[in-house]
């Protein structure tokens, strides 16, 4: 079975990135696929196994490892242009975009998303 893991971006060792590493531990033949990928080399071994991640395009444009955010725009494409048809499992650890990849019809794969901060979002949202 191949499998896939989709997130959002690798530049710090934080709680999302801890979520990737569990989920490593779990499945550790994970292909991973992010927008961007400037983990330095004690973050990769422990969230990535020492692995790097299939990056977008995004990866390239000037300025990305300084502010990756300011290209929020171009975010959507980027994770859509992901090649997962080969893929039986693919997972999403996501806090903003990874997840888009889970409505695109283009395989029968089994889907899993992991979404890391919706009742932040809602507490913020709602002011509780």
């Amino acid at each position: 079975m191949k499998k896939a893991l989709v997130h959002d971006w690798y530049y710090v060792n934080g709680g999302a990135e801890k979520v990737v590493h569990s989920i490593n531990n779990v499945w550790n033949d994970l292909d991973h696929f992010s927008l961007v990928d400037f983990l330095n080399k004690k973050d990769r071994e422990f969230i990535l196994g020492g692995k790097k991640a299939k990056t977008s395009f995004i990866q390239n444009l000037p300025t990305a490892k300084s502010n990756h955010r300011k290209f929020l725009q171009f975010f959507p494409k980027a994770i859509e242009r992901f090649d997962l048809k080969e893929y039986n499992l693919i997972l999403s650890s996501s806090a903003s975009i990874a997840n888009t990849h889970m409505l695109l019809p283009f395989t029968n794969a089994i889907r899993l998303g992991f979404l890391s901060s919706i009742f932040r979002r809602f507490k913020f949202k709602h002011g509780h």
